[in-house]
């Protein structure tokens, strides 16, 4: 009625296809009339939005993994199974067909025969109260299978020590410098499975290109990636000059600055005030001469990039951390199982005096995704 028109209704409606963007499908706000007449402001009574998501939400955030370990008293003496699921579909004549639903499989654990004391029970009955039953995930020891190497004697007793030539992990390509840790499961006539490690046992991995022993680099104890880092760092702290000529630019300071690099290092640059003259890890910036005596470098750059520089403190240059191409990344490592309890129910029962049991206490593993703090 006048003097005001009443909206008693407003959509707007948007649908994307980007991959990235949160979908809004539905935007509502609804109005209804003043009350007592003639007032102001209009009063909004309703107003929401919905979103639609096309992909799985990323649940990240929500800390349910702990890297705590399970008490190795009771998993030395525990059971432990491989198991995959596949799908088998069997027709009248007998012939059958098999689909395999996990390209990986899961370790499962009853941990039930590893508890012999009643130390071993009341540890048990303290894990699985502080993990709140399948709520939380954490660490177990598999004495059958924690390590980069596989007993192969027939009188070995256990797995032989870990060596950096133990699993091959990666070739270098000049640019990759993190890799992912795995082991190599081979068997008779070709058939191989690759298990990647995504808890290795701090301070136990060893890293060889090439089978030589290396150091530069880093683990991820949450992922198990491995990520090299450069082995070759000037930092002067005298002026350097910089001249440029063509695509090349030849880089000068003391004598002794740049001892270590030869032709054929992929470099990196910073610290130079004019952007032109700092290179990135993306960057294929190579080493095409050098001084013996370390006081001056040449390197190769793109069309466009580099210009004319001097007296200038901080800067930074380093070889570049990525193995150069086709050479071989092998490690060697001790791991963990990240598991949880596949139960929110802990049976025990005091078998006789002094001596505790459970029954029945499985730990399943967990995926990559599901096992990140």
């Amino acid at each position: 009625a006048p003097p005001f028109t009443r909206i008693t209704q407003l959509d707007a409606e948007v649908v994307t296809t980007g991959q990235q963007a949160t979908k809004i499908t539905s935007l509502h706000a609804r109005v209804l009339g003043d009350n007592p007449p003639n007032s102001t402001p209009v009063r909004v009574t309703q107003q929401f939005m919905l979103a639609l998501c096309t992909i799985t939400p990323n649940f990240k955030w929500v800390e349910m993994f702990t890297t705590e370990v399970f008490p190795k008293d009771i998993s030395f003496n525990s059971i432990g199974a491989t198991r995959f699921t596949t799908d088998v579909v069997i027709v009248d004549s007998g012939d059958d067909q098999r689909n395999a639903r996990w390209d990986q499989p899961l370790m499962e654990y009853d941990v039930a025969y590893g508890v012999r004391t009643m130390e071993d029970l009341h540890a048990l009955i303290s894990f699985f109260r502080a993990m709140k039953g399948r709520l939380n995930g954490f660490l177990y020891d598999d004495y059958i299978d924690n390590t980069s190497t596989l007993a192969v004697l027939t009188d070995a007793r256990a797995a032989p020590a870990t060596t950096p030539v133990d699993q091959l992990i990666g070739a270098g390509d000049g640019g990759t410098k993190v890799f992912q840790l795995v082991k190599t499961y081979a068997a008779f006539g070709g058939f191989s499975q690759i298990r990647p490690i995504q808890k290795p046992n701090d301070g136990t991995v060893k890293i060889a290109i090439n089978t030589i022993p290396v150091f530069n680099f880093t683990v991820d104890l949450a992922t198990g990636l491995v990520t090299f880092v450069s082995n070759l760092v000037a930092t002067p702290t005298a002026a350097m000059t910089l001249a440029a000529s063509g695509t090349s630019l030849t880089i000068s300071g003391p004598a002794g600055t740049f001892l270590g690099f030869v032709n054929g290092d992929r470099v990196v640059t910073a610290g130079w005030s004019n952007p032109l003259n700092n290179f990135s890890e993306n960057d294929q910036v190579n080493v095409n001469g050098y001084n013996p005596d370390g006081s001056s470098i040449t390197i190769n750059v793109p069309p466009g990039k580099g210009a004319n520089e001097a007296g200038r403190i901080g800067v930074v240059f380093y070889r570049h951390p990525a193995p150069v191409s086709g050479v071989n990344i092998t490690a060697g490592y001790g791991f963990y199982v990240p598991v949880r309890f596949d139960t929110d129910r802990l049976p025990v029962s005091l078998e006789e005096y002094g001596i505790g049991g459970a029954n029945d206490v499985k730990l399943i593993e967990l995926r990559p995704q599901d096992a990140t703090t």
